[in-house]
């Protein structure tokens, strides 16, 4: 089996040597009758083999219709593997010493071996559609979960081979650089594993004439042979970037960080220890009764009327009002609450409605768990309703399924365990009366934790 001159001159005007290409078992054939096309010297069909365990399993054809249009077929009902497979063998591949390149096409692989990295292979299939019906983008999973490989037909070439593909440590995929190809690269990393996959870019200079003669930049390996050389097509593998995981990041794909602003708290002398940023955690503890409920909420409100912040307040143990509301008052107005005036409170009102929103349940809600997830679910609600910059928690010293001791009431020195939690201060306990589990509702000062 050999190439004719035809094909030979062909495969040169896209820079491709006739050397490299019989290496790979390409040859020339001609049709026959009823049948594949046959092996011949002069015929004018390129035959790309797919040669498995010394076996041409597969063939892709290139040659004209009768009208004289170029056409690309395969052999009926032959097995899906990939060209030159039979590198996926390779001890170099499978310790590591070296990846696997897969491309879209043969002649990729022709340009990827004839340039200095034999191992290259390519897909039977080329690309998959990049959009649908309706001409939107594909959406293509991260992970395989919904990939059932007896069914995977258009990737029926991956399972085939699994238990060769397994063993390789590392994949460089250098699909096309259009959608096609780019959603090509998303369906074989998921199915060979993000984390093993690397991905080519091509050089950005526009360089490719196409239809109407408008210059772009290349999109395959061949086209890099083409217009820039060998050493270009193996700068392009050896410069190939880890296939995105999520999750997983060099140093580099990290942009620089803004200079990061610290703000005053509004006290002169707590500044010298302590300012707030967007993105800070504080916990402030101390005794109870120490005042940090009000110091951070004064803190709160500096950052209102000092910075324009919008807060979120959750408190299990105040109410909104009256409680809450007068200490903003008081903190905003800076006078004894007997000199407040109804036209400074109202306005302070409008402020307060501007810049704070509470997260509390409402009076009458007997349903809701007002658990950790819960408040959690509603700061975020409030970050993309309200765009606050501060979430101040009051966590109860309460929990569901918690040991208390009621101290007060009629059920004093009685174990319970926490039910629910309640509005108002309250919680639903389960007390154990003649051994059954009784429920009753208590205030948050009638027990303490066990």
């Amino acid at each position: 089996m050999s190439l004719n001159p035809m094909a030979i001159a062909w495969l040169e005007s896209r820079a491709l040597d006739s050397e490299t290409a019989s290496r790979l078992g390409i040859y020339s054939a001609k049709r026959a009758q009823g049948g594949d096309p046959v092996p011949d010297a002069s015929g004018n069909i390129l035959v790309f083999p797919y040669i498995d365990g010394g076996e041409e399993v597969n063939a892709k054809y290139r040659g004209r219709d009768t009208a004289g249009r170029k056409r690309f077929w395969q052999r009926a009902g032959a097995r899906k593997t990939f060209f030159n497979v039979a590198v996926l063998d390779d001890p170099a591949v499978q310790n590591g010493q070296a990846p696997v390149v897969i491309t879209e096409g043969e002649l990729d692989t022709v340009a990827a071996v004839q340039s200095g990295h034999p191992f290259s292979v390519s897909v039977p299939d080329g690309a998959p559609p990049a959009r649908d019906e309706q001409d939107n983008l594909v959406e293509v999973p991260d992970n395989a979960d919904d990939v059932v490989p007896e069914h995977d037909d258009k990737y029926r070439y991956v399972f085939n081979n699994w238990d060769r593909l397994k063993r390789v440590k590392r994949f460089v995929l250098a699909v096309d650089n259009d959608e096609p190809g780019r959603r090509l690269g998303q369906e074989l990393a998921r199915r060979l594993g993000r984390s093993r996959c690397c991905l080519v870019s091509y050089p950005a200079e526009p360089c490719v004439a196409d239809a109407d003669g408008v210059l772009r930049p290349v999109k395959d390996l061949n086209e890099v042979l083409q217009h820039f050389g060998a050493d270009a097509v193996m700068a392009c593998i050896e410069q190939a970037k880890p296939f995105p995981v999520k999750g997983l990041y060099k140093l580099s794909d990290f942009p620089e960080s803004p200079p990061l602003l610290a703000l005053t708290t509004g006290f002169r002398e707590l500044d010298h220890h302590m300012r707030l940023y967007r993105g800070a955690f504080v916990v402030v503890s101390g005794l109870p009764g120490g005042g940090k409920t009000a110091l951070m909420t004064q803190i709160a409100m500096n950052m209102a009327t000092g910075h324009n912040w919008r807060i979120a307040i959750a408190s299990s143990e105040m109410h909104v009002r009256p409680i809450l509301e007068n200490m903003l008052l008081g903190f905003m107005l800076q006078k004894p609450r007997n000199l407040w005036t109804k036209p400074e409170c109202d306005g302070c009102r409008r402020f307060i409605d501007e810049h704070f929103v509470f997260i509390a349940l409402a009076p009458d809600d007997e349903d809701t768990e007002a658990d950790v997830q819960w408040v959690i679910d509603r700061a975020a609600d409030a970050v993309v309703r309200e765009g606050i910059s501060m979430l101040l928690l009051e966590p109860i010293g309460i929990k569901i399924g918690q040991g208390v001791m009621v101290i007060d009431g009629p059920f004093a020195s009685f174990p319970a365990t926490v039910e629910r939690i309640l509005p108002d201060d309250r919680i639903a306990v389960s007390v154990s009366l003649f051994g059954r589990a009784s429920p009753i509702e208590l205030n948050i000062a009638q027990v303490q934790p066990l």
